[in-house]
This record gives C-alpha cells, sequence and structure tokens, in this order.
C-alpha cells in the first residue's frame, strides 16, 4: 500500500506479477463490518469518556494518587487510536510526568516506556532518541528500552546502527517482540522471505494470547508483508481475521481498502471504505480520497487536497506530514524552491531513504535533474527495493540519459504492481515502452 509460514496461493491462479486474476475483496463479507464501524467506535468512545471522568475524578479526590494519573494516560492513549486527536498524546506525556514525579523513582519503567512510545507517535523520534539514551544509561541491559532504541534508530534512517543492536539484543532474547523487530529489519533488508518466516512465529505467539488487540494488530502486518509477497489473497484473510478480532483496527481496513482498489479495481468500494473510516480527527484519509480523485482525474481532488493540506499545516501536526507537504507545495502548488527547502529540512531531521527519495524527487520535480541524480545515485541506487522509491529512480535517470540503471529500476518496480497501484503502473508501462 501507498504508512507476510509462507501462505502461497497455488502458481495457476496468478499471472507473472503474482495478482490473481480472481476478485479478493467480497463486499457480501465486508459490508455488515464496515456499516457497523462507526456505531462500534462511537460505542467505544463512550467507554473511554467514562472512564476519564472516573479516573480524573478520583485524581482530582486524591493529588498523590499516581495511579489514577498512569490511568488516565492510559484512557488517552486508546482515545488517540480511535479518534486520532494528537492532543490526546500531548495529555497523555503530561499524565505520565505527573506519574513519574509521584512515584518518586519506584517502578518507572513502564511509565518511561509508555512515554517513548507517545513521542514515537508524535514523530518527535529526536526527543525519543534522547530518552531511550538516557534510559540504557542507567539500565543497559533493559529491554524494553532497547527495543524502543531500535525502533527509534530505524525511524531516524540509522539503519546500520539499529541493526548492530538488534543482533546484539537477538542472542540473548527470541520473544514476542524481538521477533517483530528481526522481521522489520529483514523487510528493510529486502529479505521478504525471512520477515515472512518471521512473522509466521510471531502470528503463532500472538494467537496464544489473550489480548485481542494484540492479535489483530500482528494479523495485520502479517498480511501487510503477504500483500508485498504476491500472496493477496491470503493477505486478504488475515485482514477479516484482524477484524473479526477487533472491528476498530483500522489498519486492517485501510488494507483491505486498498485490495479493492489496486487488484479488484474496486474504485467504488475503496471510495466507501475510505468515506467510512473517516470519522477521526487527522486528515490521513482526506489525504488517501484525494490520491483517488486525483488518478481518477475527479475535480473533487483540488477540494479534497486543499482540505488536507489546511490541516496538516497546523503547529500540532508539524512533525506529521512532512513528505506530503513536500508534495503537495511542489506538485499540486508548484512551489519548487520551497519543496526542495522542505525535503532538505526532511533529510536534515531524518535522512531516511523514504527522506531522501523526497529531496531526489523533488529536486526532479524542480527541473534539477542532475542534482536529483545525484542525490539518487549516493543515498538510494542499490540500498532499497521500495517500489515507489526505484519508480522515481527510473525516471531520473531517464531523464538524465541513464538508460541501463533506468531499464533495471523499472523491471523491478513493475514486479510491484499492487504496492504502486493503478497510476503508476500505468506510468511505468509507458516508460517501459520509450526504452529500447
Amino acid at each position: 500500500m501507498k504508512f507476510l509460514i509462507y501462505a502461497f496461493i497455488a502458481g495457476t491462479l496468478f499471472n507473472c506479477n503474482g495478482i490473481t486474476d480472481e476478485l479478493v475483496v467480497k463486499p457480501t463479507q465486508i459490508t455488515t463490518l464496515l456499516e457497523e464501524y462507526p456505531t462500534h467506535i462511537s460505542e467505544e468512545l463512550a467507554i473511554i469518556e467514562k472512564d476519564l471522568k472516573f479516573w480524573k475524578s478520583k485524581l482530582a479526590q486524591n493529588p498523590s494518587g499516581f495511579l489514577y494519573a498512569e490511568k488516565i494516560s492510559s484512557a488517552l492513549d486508546e482515545r488517540f487510536r480511535l479518534k486520532g486527536d494528537i492532543e490526546d498524546i500531548d495529555s497523555s506525556n503530561q499524565y505520565l510526568k505527573q506519574a513519574i514525579g509521584l512515584r518518586n523513582g519506584w517502578k518507572t519503567n513502564n511509565i518511561y516506556q509508555d512515554q517513548i512510545a507517545n513521542l514515537i507517535k508524535l514523530h518527535r523520534f529526536q526527543d525519543a532518541e534522547r530518552l531511550c539514551v538516557e534510559r540504557l544509561n542507567e539500565q543497559p541491559r533493559n529491554l524494553g528500552f532497547q527495543l524502543q532504541f531500535f525502533d527509534v534508530l530505524m525511524e531516524l534512517g540509522k539503519y546500520e546502527d539499529a541493526q548492530r543492536l538488534l543482533v546484539q539484543i537477538s542472542k540473548s532474547n527470541h520473544g514476542f517482540d524481538v521477533i517483530i523487530r528481526q522481521a522489520k529489519l529483514f523487510d528493510y533488508l529486502g529479505r521478504l522471505d525471512r520477515t515472512l518466516e518471521l512473522m509466521a512465529k510471531a502470528d503463532s505467539m500472538a494467537m496464544k494470547s489473550t489480548n485481542p488487540t494484540l492479535k489483530a494488530w500482528t494479523k495485520t502486518i502479517y498480511g501487510e508483508y503477504l500483500t508485498h509477497s504476491g500472496a493477496i489473497a491470503s493477505a486478504y484473510k488475515q485482514f477479516m481475521l484482524a477484524l473479526q478480532l477487533d472491528p476498530s483496527q483500522e489498519y486492517a481496513w485501510l488494507n483491505i481498502a486498498w485490495i479493492a482498489y489496486s487488484h479488484d479495481n474496486n474504485q467504488v468500494l475503496y471510495e466507501r471504505i475510505l468515506s467510512t473510516l473517516n470519522v477521526k480527527s487527522t486528515p490521513d484519509l482526506l489525504w488517501e480520497l484525494a490520491q483517488l480523485y486525483k488518478d481518477q482525474g475527479d475535480q473533487r481532488y483540488h477540494r479534497r487536497i486543499k482540505d488536507f493540506y489546511d490541516i496538516a499545516r497546523q503547529p500540532k501536526y508539524q512533525l506529521w506530514y512532512g513528505p506530503k507537504l513536500i508534495e503537495i507545495e511542489g506538485e499540486h502548488l508548484g512551489n519548487h524552491l520551497k519543496a526542495c527547502q522542505m525535503a532538505r529540512k526532511e533529510v536534515e531531521n531524518r535522512p531516511t531513504l523514504e527522506a531522501y527519495d523526497g529531496l531526489s524527487w523533488s529536486l526532479y520535480q524542480a527541473g534539477k535533474f542532475d542534482s536529483a541524480k545525484m542525490i539518487y545515485e549516493n543515498h538510494l541506487f542499490k540500498k532499497t527495493t521500495e517500489p515507489l522509491i526505484q519508480y522515481h529512480g527510473s525516471e531520473i535517470y531517464l531523464k538524465t540519459k541513464d538508460i541501463g540503471k533506468a531499464k533495471g529500476l523499472l523491471a523491478e518496480a513493475s514486479e510491484a504492481r499492487f504496492e504502486l497501484g493503478p497510476a503508476i503502473f500505468k506510468r511505468i508501462d509507458q516508460l517501459s515502452n520509450q526504452i529500447p
């Protein structure tokens, strides 16, 4: 999608691109669940509001009650998951700080880990890194802090440091949380076979848990990796199992929507799912709808992209939507200089593969083809198997007459028809026909 036991369908069901000719998403299977989604969210939010009122009253009666502060923080986290209001995470962190102060150093590890998790949700990765280092300086062997440090290093583009850390951790720890990180690392390294094997193991472990949210989350991640392998039907089954466990698992819904669009060519169902899910405060689904309308040549694209732009530029989202705002400045508004400046800033803050891709692509769109090629050559070429980055590279190399590299990247990107979606794949076909 444009944010994995091996279960491959028999070869007779697949064409050369690993995509089945049969429709995967069954509207009759999802209609009732989809119709109930808003009600389900409302009911869960009502329970959370009741809990918040209760624990806040308890804390007001006993201001030294650190457990009450922790309960409030947890409820705010859950409300954020359902509603997407970023201010809930800010508030959650304030209550965590209060709880740490009230505990006076007694059993604070879990609270600090919750703080780091909140900083990651806020995309304040550098702050999260500092807190991880601070905690690990005191407790070098604390597995929770080590794993969070791995997460932060990956988000900051410090891939080699992250890999060294995980290798060290894996020598003595083989639990669920370690396996999930190993799967993520192998996916980054382009070892999808190993990622699938690890996620199958993680899924088996999660299913022994009594936590339906954990089970649903694991199946969703497993399903997404399966889509990368071309096992779309198997992935769909995982997403449906996830929704049976947790009907509010939004990411499972988004993956099903993408299958309907990119695999089944059912744009109506894709739009219906996105519109139904669009109950959050965050503008993410406005972005997805805008991209759909853009691909269709629908004039609603302009309104949706403006709505997204107006929300995403709010100060509270300053670290969330950098890449998307860069794309809007360059592609939609034609402010290429501003887009390039923003992209350079993004690289300074988070030198990830995606950030370098954003910079090279912004330079390309600004007509600075040689500069775009230099960035791509130095930071991206042969360093990632991400299809969108490979497609961008093919455009850049074609423009700079490096036909051999363009042809190779196009060949690799063309194997990811499902992930790229119909519009980009159509462009890849056009470019392929231009190369002798």
